[in-house]
């Protein structure tokens, strides 16, 4: 975490120890630091969806979580001032800069901006990212969900004192997938994986698992190795091509499974989805019938954390209210359920959930913890050889 790094490099560092001592020392999130530059230093803010992701910030105080803080001896004071999302003018660039002083109306972290570029604006309503990483971030409304499995609490946005919370849960590996499908010759074309996908003879015992960067919600395991299972002297390009994209579905529908079970209340019946990947029909189909749910693919998919942030600025210029948001978000396509492919993918998935645990390492780790208590409670012997004791006597 933030925390931690930053304590041991101001432990080891002995001119941030000057500077702190000196009161120049100040730490702050990427907006702080892009204001800085555009103002030649004369403000010195954050806002809360980029602090809500630090591990400093506390959700329920809404502000830096300074009691704790304090307890591990963290220098609060270096820590900016938290300003809205929008709603106001948050800074003013210097003329030095563009020329002319630029008013700047809002700034917020990308999947925030990208929830509210889907108009995910109502309690209940989830976004579905599928960029680099996939990121499903559920509106909590204006409380934060507290949960152990790997959801982590954020605010989306906070306008005009209204703060909207929001529950995520990711995947670091998507599009990286689909490089790697290109770079060993799995396809010519990333455009055409979908087509090739939906030709290709669906393989129930072939499986991928990606884990290039560990698995994320709800496993939480960095260590996780990405592995093909199940691979067969006929197995074909495109099936494995197809087993890759139906893997991106299913740590989605990880993801959403763990937030059903995490959650107090109905989804909503918004649901979309943005990111590049998200132009794969595909994998979008394949979420659909997963979810149950009907998913919305928004306009130009690729451009909405752009379009959330100039949607918030547009807020804070006066073009238009929260209220007519809703108004600005065009839908590109409907994704349905297919009743036909349920069973099958459902199938498919408890597959797949089950080859996963063979690249978990935390898992498997965990079993040979279990295998161990097993074996002591056993009655054994021991020999010597030497002062190191050799186990014998039972064999499974």
């Amino acid at each position: 975490m933030v925390t931690h790094r930053f304590l041991v490099t101001l432990h080891e560092n002995e001119n941030m120890k000057q500077l702190l001592a000196d009161r120049k020392l100040a730490i702050g999130c990427l907006d702080t630091w892009l204001l800085s530059k555009l103002t030649l230093g004369a403000i010195y803010v954050t806002e809360p969806s980029s602090s809500s992701s630090t591990g400093l910030f506390d959700p329920y105080q809404k502000d830096w979580g300074y009691t704790i803080l304090k307890l591990i001896h963290f220098p609060t004071q270096i820590l900016p001032e938290i300003t809205d999302t929008a709603g106001k003018v948050i800074a003013t660039s210097s003329p030095a800069i563009f020329g002319i002083p630029i008013q700047i109306g809002a700034m917020l972290g990308d999947q925030q901006a990208a929830s509210f570029g889907c108009g995910c604006l109502r309690k209940g309503s989830v976004k579905i990212c599928l960029g680099t990483g996939a990121f499903v971030d559920f509106h909590t409304g204006d409380s934060p969900l507290a949960t152990m499995n790997g959801l982590y609490p954020l605010i989306g946005w906070r306008v005009d004192g209204e703060t909207a919370f929001f529950a995520e849960g990711s995947s670091n590996d998507t599009s990286t997938i689909l490089d790697w499908a290109k770079k060993i010759g799995l396809l010519d074309r990333i455009e055409d994986s979908s087509k090739i996908a939906t030709e290709a003879e669906s393989d129930r015992g072939l499986h991928f698992v990606p884990a290039f960067s560990g698995i994320q919600t709800p496993i939480n395991d960095d260590n996780a190795c990405c592995a093909f299972i199940g691979i067969r002297p006929e197995t074909s390009k495109a099936q494995m091509v197809r087993a890759m994209l139906e893997s991106i579905a299913f740590r989605i529908y990880q993801i959403w499974k763990t937030l059903l079970d995490d959650v107090n209340f109905e989804v909503g019946t918004v649901i979309r989805c943005c990111g590049g990947v998200s132009n794969n029909d595909f994998v979008c189909q394949t979420i659909s019938t997963l979810l149950e749910h009907s998913l919305e693919r928004v306009v130009e998919p690729q451009f909405v954390s752009a379009k959330g942030a100039a949607l918030l600025a547009g807020i804070t210029s006066g073009l238009w209210s929260m209220k007519l948001i809703e108004n600005q978000i065009k839908i590109d396509q409907i994704f349905h359920p297919d009743p036909q492919e349920k069973h099958r993918l459902f199938l498919q998935f408890d597959q797949w959930r089950k080859a996963s645990f063979r690249v978990n390492i935390r898992t498997n780790l965990n079993k040979v913890e279990t295998r161990s208590l097993e074996f002591e409670t056993l009655d054994t012997q021991f020999e010597t050889i030497g002062e190191q004791p050799i186990l014998f006597t039972y064999n499974q």
